[in-house]
């Protein structure tokens, strides 16, 4: 059956899916998603590969907005949003500047500390370092005084590309050398036991609100299985989490804070996880949520009753309300 085109967008929408980085699958299969969920409701929404004809391909096809969907470097790390920027051309989601504060964990991290919000015991390491100072010896060294088991990743990048736990230096070695191949700096932290939880933050009236807290248990081969988490056949989702309402209401109000620390605009998604007696660490904050059907950002937005829909439409208004404000 045909749809109505929507009474509050004209003109196509571009999502910018797709690129060269590790995480062009998800990529894709978010863009594919949001293109369904807009086409529902009379936007004309086009999926755009971000390849060599894309800026051509903005210049050319009239789109009223662009829905930035690369997960990744470009994408995340502010250079889509910058290039987007200097073109004048409205787009969802938060400022390149932003962007690369939540790209770079260390420095997402050091914002949402100031800001009163724990993370897991961590070191940064770069791969200089690791390479002049000796391997096995500075390694000794940054770990001495934190907890055993830790987890190794990249500083930048999502999903779990490059991520690993160990038990013993030597394999912490070995997990440095996986993870160096993603990028100049590697995260070294604690592992920290608990339920993963993520919570989708919408800017409504200006103003940074949470939804749903979503937790997830997986079927693990072992605690370090961090790939089950993109496995929906190894996947419970619940919603709400698990949790105590008191422990709900403190992760809405950690995620509000954190996407505020931020600078974050539109919409993100704040990752925690939380130890069985109801204490939480900040792992990281997403400023391009991915949307997939694994991914939490829509759990979180549907179970507060909402059509995911209709929250991108929002966001999607949003982005050409600031090009009006500002032409």
């Amino acid at each position: 059956m045909a749809v109505s085109p929507h009474p509050d967008l004209h003109g196509p929408v571009a999502i910018v899916a797709g690129g060269l980085s590790h995480e062009r699958a998800v990529s894709l299969l978010s863009g594919e998603r949001i293109q369904r969920e807009l086409q529902s409701v009379g936007v004309d929404a086009q999926v755009v590969d971000a390849d060599q004809s894309l800026l051509a391909s903005l210049r050319t096809g009239g789109y009223t907005a662009v829905i930035p969907t690369i997960h990744g470097d470009i994408g995340e790390d502010g250079t889509l949003q910058t290039v987007l920027e200097m073109a004048g051309v409205p787009f969802t989601g938060s400022s390149s500047k932003s962007c690369r504060l939540a790209w770079d964990k260390t420095v997402g991290r050091t914002l949402t500390e100031r800001a009163g919000l724990s993370s897991p015991p961590w070191v940064a390491l770069t791969s200089s370092s690791f390479k002049e100072l000796g391997s096995s010896e500075v390694v000794r060294f940054l770990v001495e005084d934190m907890s055993w088991p830790l987890v190794v990743k990249p500083n930048r990048g999502g999903s779990v590309l490059g991520v690993n736990g160990v038990e013993s230096v030597d394999a912490l070695v070995d997990a440095l050398m996986q993870a160096f191949a993603y990028g100049e700096t590697v995260l070294i932290e604690s592992f920290t036991e608990g339920m993963d939880v993520s919570v989708a933050v919408l800017d409504v009236d200006g103003e940074p609100r949470a939804g749903v807290p979503v937790g997830l248990e997986y079927d693990r081969k072992d605690r370090f299985d961090f790939v089950a988490r993109y496995d929906p056949a190894r996947v419970q989702v619940n919603t709400p989490a698990e949790l105590p309402e008191e422990t709900l209401a403190a992760l809405r109000t950690a995620a509000e804070t954190a996407h505020a620390a931020l600078g974050m605009r539109d919409l993100s998604r704040v990752d925690f996880l939380v130890a069985p007696d109801g204490e939480f660490v900040v792992l990281e904050v997403s400023a391009i949520p991915g949307m997939t059907a694994t991914s939490l950002f829509p759990f979180s937005v549907q179970a507060e009753g909402g059509s995911f829909s209709e929250v991108l439409v929002s966001v999607l208004k949003s982005a050409v309300a600031r090009r009006s404000a500002t032409s």
